[in-house]
């Protein structure tokens, strides 16, 4: 059954990849003039009228053309964030027509939730596993984990009962590096075409991302953010 799986994961590991590599192709037509020329980021070059992408092209990886994998270049992300952001801005568009100004508006906001999507490390490993076709383990499923479970309550309650801003920090400390220790550990497991543990990696950084942010909501308005 366990190969099986990682036989059907590495499957669709190679058609994500197959999809990725071939968008430039799928959105060759122009949806205004027809043209079978290049699309330069999202415009026609031969009518320069402003193009949705197609499903496939829509991943958080796509839109940014990075690779699929955990591990982004961050500066190459603020770049090609940056260069979107002045080709398709929606004040651009102003002029032009409603048809136009609806994409321009669409495409922005598909821009912005892919760049907050894979800055955000969690939310990147949450787009890794939907890029490849594959579940989140949902928060009320758990698997039957009592000891994941009761780590979590207990680390409530402590942020419960804290009475100082370093109770709370040292708390925070502890769940910040679980946190970055899981989504190691995803990565290896990712890398390795192992599922189960790719998915239950994914359900813990859930849980200590949760926990961090409650004690950054703690009533003590001192606590430093992250």
């Amino acid at each position: 059954m366990l190969a099986r799986a990682t036989r059907a994961f590495v499957l669709a590991r190679a058609s994500a990849a197959a999809r990725h590599t071939s968008t430039a192709a799928a959105a060759a037509a122009c949806r205004t003039c027809k043209s079978a020329g290049p699309v330069d980021d999202y415009m026609c070059n031969a009518c320069g009228v402003v193009q949705l992408p197609t499903e496939n092209e829509s991943t958080p990886f796509s839109v940014f053309k990075v690779p699929a994998q955990f591990h982004v270049d961050l500066k190459v992300l603020d770049a090609r964030f940056k260069s979107l952001q002045r080709r398709i801005h929606p004040d651009r568009f102003a002029q032009r027509s409603k048809d136009e100004r609806d994409v321009a508006q669409r495409l922005s906001s598909l821009v912005n939730t892919s760049y907050a999507t894979l800055k955000d490390p969690v939310l990147r490993a949450e787009a890794l596993l939907h890029a490849h076709g594959l579940s989140m383990i949902p928060e009320d499923k758990t698997d039957h984990d009592v000891e994941l479970l009761n780590e979590v309550m207990e680390a409530r309650e402590s942020i419960a009962e804290a009475q100082t801003r370093d109770d709370v920090l040292k708390i925070r400390a502890v769940f910040s590096k679980r946190l970055d220790d899981d989504l190691a550990r995803f990565d290896s497991a990712f890398k390795a075409g192992d599922i189960a543990a790719s998915q239950r990696a994914v359900q813990s950084v859930r849980y200590w991302r949760n926990i961090i942010n409650a004690c950054n909501d703690w009533p003590d308005a001192s606590v430093t953010r992250t």
